[in-house]
């Protein structure tokens, strides 16, 4: 019978980890940029915009894709 390694290879190993999404509330008009800081955490942040956990590969890169609504002007 075929044993089980004690652990699991590198990039195998999972790790849970947080997203914790920064942006401005409000923006000027005329701005060309709006900046948006994007981090993975280890423990679920107290204040951000989006929280989401995850469960991902310890070791593989994360691909990050930001979806915007439309801006209202008011």
């Amino acid at each position: 019978m075929p044993s089980t390694p004690a652990t699991e290879p590198a990039g195998d190993r999972k790790v849970t980890r947080f997203t914790d999404i920064v942006c401005p509330r409000r923006i000027w008009v005329n701005s060309p940029r709006v900046p948006v800081v994007i981090r993975l955490t280890i423990q679920r942040p107290d204040f951000s915009v989006a929280v989401e956990e995850m469960v991902l590969r310890e070791n593989l890169p994360v691909q990050v894709r930001i979806e915007a609504p439309p801006l209202r002007y008011t």
